[in-house]
């Protein structure tokens, strides 16, 4: 009887630790998926915004944060696919003068998670 104990122990351990595991898995997976999907989203809205109407110096591309903004918002809402309902949508730009040197967006869905990523490019000062 002392060895029914023991076995029973070990599985319940066992099933208990690989319950675990699964479930850390799949949560990083989610959340690293929504984070490629900012990234992506990130990067057709940089070639969408760019200004075209101000090139002045070959070197210096201008991005319309505006344009930036509504078509981040959007690609990211076509690549989720209804999986995540993203509440609220926060940008903090990086500036140095008129060029946008980098972007940290965050994005917070219904449960109160909260996404975030750092998008630079090399698209405001070429050397």
């Amino acid at each position: 009887m002392k060895g029914y104990i023991t076995i029973v122990g070990m599985l319940f351990i066992g099933m208990a630790t690989t319950f675990f595991l699964v479930d850390m898995f799949s949560e990083s997976y989610s959340r690293d998926a929504v984070v490629t999907s900012m990234i992506e989203a990130g990067k057709v809205a940089s070639v969408k915004a760019y200004d075209h109407s101000s090139r002045v110096n070959e070197h210096t591309v201008n991005l319309s944060i505006e344009t930036f903004e509504s078509t981040f918002e959007e690609e990211l809402t076509k690549s989720l696919t209804g999986s995540l309902t993203v509440i609220e949508f926060s940008y903090q730009y990086l500036m140095t003068g008129e060029d946008v040197k980098a972007i940290n967006i965050e994005i917070s869905d219904e449960d109160g998670n909260v996404y975030a990523t750092n998008f630079r490019q090399n698209i405001s000062e070429m050397e």
